[in-house]
């Protein structure tokens, strides 16, 4: 994969991680079903984008991390699952949850058109930005939002996975030589 495209796609991201923040600051989180819905876009597309990484990443350290986040993501999705029985919902779709799905697919797409080393490259990148703006959607919608206990204690347990997610996608991201991780 040429170097051009590689930058091109990294700004696409961007550029799309730039405008999403603010985006989903508009948005109306309207209660524990709605946050649940936004949670379980969010690991869904962890899993689901760590699972194609596995069989195209170039480096041991990039599949190792992807199978990092198909384990703890796909145990997030879990425990949502869990809390949405207690507290007596199935989740509810929001516009939040859609444009991050949508989000989620345009940027699977760009990450598709990478190989070897260019992908892992873009891939960690897309990791470390994505687990960034998902933190700032924890804090700023999801947290303040949750009513009921169950939801604000499993928004918490996933919060300090995420950062931890975001603090290693930052780590490998340097080791790769690449990108803004931090």
């Amino acid at each position: 994969m040429h170097r051009t495209t590689l930058v091109g796609g990294i700004a696409l991201v961007a550029a799309t991680l730039a405008i999403a923040p603010a985006h989903a600051r508009s948005q109306q989180i309207n209660g524990d079903a709605e946050i649940l819905s936004v949670a379980q876009t969010v690991n869904l597309g962890e899993v689901t984008e760590s699972k194609g990484a596995l069989d195209r990443a170039n480096s041991a350290d990039v599949k190792s991390f992807a199978a990092l986040m198909i384990r703890d993501h796909g145990k997030a999705l879990r425990q949502i699952r869990q809390v949405a029985h207690e507290i007596g919902t199935s989740g509810q779709p929001s516009r939040l949850s859609h444009q991050l799905a949508m989000q989620e697919r345009n940027e699977t797409s760009q990450l598709d058109q990478n190989t070897g080393a260019a992908f892992d490259e873009a891939f960690m990148q897309h990791e470390a930005d994505e687990h960034r703006q998902v933190l700032n959607i924890i804090d700023s919608q999801l947290i303040p939002n949750a009513q009921s206990d169950a939801v604000a204690n499993l928004l918490q347990q996933m919060r300090a996975t995420v950062a931890h997610h975001l603090q290693l996608a930052q780590q490998l991201l340097a080791q790769l030589g690449g990108g803004t991780g931090s």
